[in-house]
């Protein structure tokens, strides 16, 4: 403390204060209890492949842990475009839909995602398609970095078309329906930037 209060001036009506000469001061003489410093160094350090390349690996594989062998291209477009997730497709139609009831959805707006539904499926299961034909002609010595590439630039197509139907959803659904959609969708439509994907949450 700065200062220190040493009384009362009747006449002034005012407090009487004196300056603390220890103030500021670390001397062990004058400071009866001192926080000690620290100084923490966190040093992180990957050693072999990333998880996403790791993943990338596995994807190509019949299954995870048999190593040496290769899915096909169905399978492996199937993995993209039934898992979801960060890169692959996500089925935001198939989620309202699903939630038709509680959304209280009208015959036409059902109509409507449906006939959107099909188009943007249709979409995914072309880019998709030319994804896994690439990733199943790699050969055996394939770098998981430049295959991660390709599948990043898909997946950022693909989520670029998806949130092109942001305007359309805007226009079919009421303000009470967008408030009752799944909150990865509510935050589409509030933010329909595509680099903001990894919020949608399914």
């Amino acid at each position: 403390m700065l200062y220190q209060v040493r009384g009362f001036d009747q006449t002034t009506r005012s407090f009487i204060y004196q300056v603390n000469p220890r103030f500021g001061s670390s001397s062990l003489a004058t400071t009866a209890r001192r926080n000690p410093f620290r100084l923490t160094i966190d040093v992180q350090l990957d050693v072999g492949p990333s998880t996403d390349e790791q993943r990338v690996v596995q994807n190509l594989r019949v299954q995870a842990h048999l190593v040496g062998t290769r899915a096909t291209v169905d399978t492996i477009k199937e993995r993209f475009m039934r898992h979801g997730g960060y890169n692959s497709y996500s089925d935001i139609y198939r989620e309202m839909l699903r939630n038709a009831d509680s959304l209280a959805l009208s015959r036409d707006q059902v109509e409507a995602f449906q006939q959107h539904q099909r188009v943007v499926r249709a979409f995914a299961d072309s880019v998709y398609g030319a994804l896994a034909t690439r990733l199943a002609a790699l050969p055996r010595d394939f770098s998981p970095k430049d295959a991660q590439v390709l599948i990043d630039s898909t997946g950022s197509a693909m989520w670029t078309r998806i949130y092109a139907e942001v305007p359309f959803l805007k226009q079919t659904l009421t303000t009470g329906q967008i408030r009752l959609l799944p909150i990865g969708i509510q935050r589409m439509i509030a933010d329909p930037d595509p680099r903001n994907h990894w919020l949608f949450g399914f």
